[in-house]
């Protein structure tokens, strides 16, 4: 569909329907008020787009959504994770502030380095406060730190 289309027609944008129901876990009838539309528009284009809704899930699909999907702290070491189910039926997870260096400098840049939090604070993921460095780099930075004290 083009911009026009959606623009003229909100609720036939399907990332805008997510971001409504899933993220923020707003109500078809909140939605179909915010995009100025029937809540049967709202439901109609939720299922025409395959977004399961809480109706049609049961109790069991609702809790095992909302366990995958979603961010955990890594309570060991402090680390926020984003976790999400892959194809597989396993559950995947990545911590924040390695999403955020991806973000700021690139996949390949981050891709088999460290991603450093340079006031050593696990859940600071201000981009002021990551640097990416090799794993020498770390080991090395870190080394002198400890020698230093």
């Amino acid at each position: 569909m083009g911009n026009h289309e959606e623009g003229q027609y909100p609720w036939r944008d399907r990332d805008r329907l997510e971001e409504l129901y899933i993220d923020e876990q707003r109500t078809q009838r909140e939605i179909s008020e915010i995009l100025g539309c029937g809540q049967d528009t709202i439901k109609r284009w939720l299922h025409r787009f395959d977004i399961p809704t809480r109706t049609d899930a049961g109790p069991a699909e609702m809790a095992e959504a909302r366990r995958v999907n979603r961010v955990t702290y890594d309570t060991s070491r402090g680390y926020p994770r984003a976790r999400s189910s892959n194809p597989n039926g396993g559950v995947d997870s990545v911590r924040i502030h390695r999403l955020l260096a991806i973000s700021e400098y690139g996949a390949e840049k981050v891709s088999g380095n460290v991603v450093h939090h340079k006031n050593t604070i696990p859940w600071d993921n201000r981009p002021s406060n990551i640097e990416v460095m090799s794993r020498g780099e770390h080991s090395a930075h870190h080394n002198k730190e400890r020698s230093s004290k």
